[in-house]
């Protein structure tokens, strides 16, 4: 472990002369714990059931299910003796909570857009003491964990060693799909995808599936990537077992050994990144030497056109914005019709069984109401799914083109003026899921003139009770509707904004890195000829594995 540390602090030495950032420093922090844990990174898209994995995993439902953990907010799960949970906020600051509450603070329905500002959620439980050496991660996809500069990156993806890739039997492997592979692979030496849900698939399928996703791997990266079956379901229990002896017992019974290949390849990749930084600012260092007006015309026309590409992405994006509520209106206010008058019927069936005082019966109203509104409200948010994927998806599609498309200028900036690239990057953004929203029903009787319908008998009036409650199917329907159609409308906004504002922050992200290496890096060519010298004679290392 030691040999280790010397190499580490020799590139972060190399870096200190050289002016550049230190990418050092979480892997010393890492490597400076006694039995350091293998930290196993579980990613996929939106609903491929990472959370549900792990719980069955760990054959206890610790993670929350049902909703998509906060962007920024990462769950970790490690052996502890009794359970508790851990929130270690932006600031440094680490607060234990009670254990059962959790998906306060991990979920975007109990932590709407991380408001409370925590960078992880640290679960200790005994039912890692299968896995004392490794440490679960729960994230909600690889943008989360591929923004540098914030706090969660800086405790974690440094030095995690293993990934799980969860693909849903569902939707299996899309372009997204694909990229978070590449990236993974570029982040960590054990990679393996899992497709869950697999029950919903028969075993002719399931072949199918398996061999489309190791050729599709294949093609997109050279390497060949072991491929499980998994659903919680019991008749399962034979692919369960095979995965979790091949990944996590081989992780855990092999704990030195995995850790060492995780280390070289760690070590492997902060050296090469220096490499190329300090190629860079080599570049850079000369250009000065020609005309130190250089390097800043060249930083001012980059920032012109982040300038230009952010403007753009935020006239787009309100234009977006102003597009939602019409659309939603499109697709939800044409089921008024067909809800009232299929409820009037239903409702004309049931009420000369209702007995009882108005009172009574004007709850019986509500509860069936709310029930059977409930049932209609949710129907229709199921048949949204897919035109709601499509607007989040045509939103994600144009930020994710318009911040890429700002990488390669700046690419091709840094080639054509310095014959170097930007290091290999493999970001996309994450998405939130959308919560449904409950139904609510006003009191049947909501004012004072109502009220003396009481005194009224119930024998001689059912008829004008009956049309009132009629009366009131239709205009619950309605106002269901359209809160309905409000409450999607704000979740999708803030969806936008939030893929905006993660665009905007890749975006900095590489302005970051740019601006440091050409500005911060030292003008002395010949000693930052030195460093790389240094650098390279530490790539001439043969590592194993």
């Amino acid at each position: 472990m030691s040999h280790w540390r010397d190499i580490l602090l020799e590139i972060s030495a190399i870096n200190e002369v050289s002016g550049l950032p230190d990418t050092t420093a979480p892997v010393l922090e890492w490597l400076g714990q006694e039995n350091p844990p293998i930290q196993v990174a579980v990613l996929g898209q939106f609903k491929s059931g990472k959370s549900s994995l792990i719980n069955s995993l760990l054959e206890d439902a610790i993670l929350p299910v049902g909703v998509i953990p906060v962007t920024s907010v990462i769950t970790s799960v490690e052996f502890s003796s009794s359970p508790k949970v851990t929130m270690v906020y932006h600031n440094g600051t680490r607060v234990e909570k009670d254990p059962g509450s959790l998906s306060q603070y991990s979920t975007e329905k109990g932590n709407p857009g991380n408001r409370d500002g925590i960078s992880l959620a640290s679960v200790g439980h005994p039912s890692m003491s299968r896995y004392r050496h490794l440490r679960l991660v729960d994230t909600p996809g690889l943008s989360s964990i591929n923004q540098r500069n914030t706090d969660t990156t800086r405790q974690w993806l440094p030095v995690a060693g293993a990934a799980i890739i969860a693909i849903s039997s569902e939707r299996p492997l899309s372009d997204e799909d694909l990229l978070l592979i590449r990236g993974t692979m570029s982040v960590t030496p054990v990679v393996s995808i899992v497709v869950t849900k697999a029950d919903l698939l028969d075993p002719l399928a399931l072949n199918e599936v398996h061999s489309y996703i190791q050729d599709k791997v294949f093609q997109a990266t050279e390497k060949k990537i072991a491929v499980y079956n998994y659903s919680i379901r019991d008749n399962f229990v034979v692919e369960r077992a095979l995965f979790c002896r091949e990944v996590l017992e081989s992780l855990e019974s092999d704990y030195a050994k995995e850790l060492e290949r995780i280390i070289q390849y760690k070590i492997s990749a902060i050296r090469d990144e220096s490499i190329q930084c300090t190629r860079l600012a080599l570049q850079a260092a000369l250009k000065k030497k020609d005309g130190k007006e250089k390097i800043g015309a060249i930083l001012d026309e980059i920032r012109t056109n982040r300038h230009h590409q952010v403007r753009e992405m935020m006239l787009t994006s309100s234009a977006m914005k102003s597009e939602v509520r019409p659309r939603l209106e499109t697709l939800i206010l044409p089921y008024e019709p067909d809800i009232t008058t299929g409820l009037r019927t239903v409702f004309n069936e049931k009420f000369p069984a209702w007995n009882g005082s108005l009172n009574k019966i004007a709850r019986l109203f509500e509860k069936w109401m709310a029930e059977s509104l409930g049932e209609e409200i949710r129907a229709i948010d199921d048949s949204l799914q897919e035109p709601l994927e499509k607007i989040v998806g045509e939103t994600m599609a144009y930020f994710q083109y318009s911040a890429r498309l700002f990488r390669q200028k700046l690419d091709e900036k840094l080639y054509d003026q310095f014959g170097l690239t930007l290091p290999e990057d493999y970001w996309q953004l994450n998405r939130i899921e959308i919560d449904i929203l409950d139904v609510s029903i006003y009191f049947s009787f909501d004012s004072h003139l109502d009220m003396l319908l009481f005194f009224l008998p119930m024998r001689r009036f059912g008829w004008a009770f009956r049309n009132h409650f009629s009366r009131r199917i239709a205009i619950e329907t309605e106002k269901n509707l359209y809160r309905n159609v409000s409450d999607l409308t704000g979740k999708l906004i803030r969806t936008i904004d939030d893929l905006y504002q993660q665009s905007q922050r890749f975006i900095s992200d590489q302005m970051r890195w740019v601006e440091a290496v050409l500005q911060e890096a030292r003008t002395n060519d010949e000693m930052l000829k030195d460093c790389l010298v240094k650098l390279e004679q530490l790539a001439a290392y043969e590592y194993n594995g």
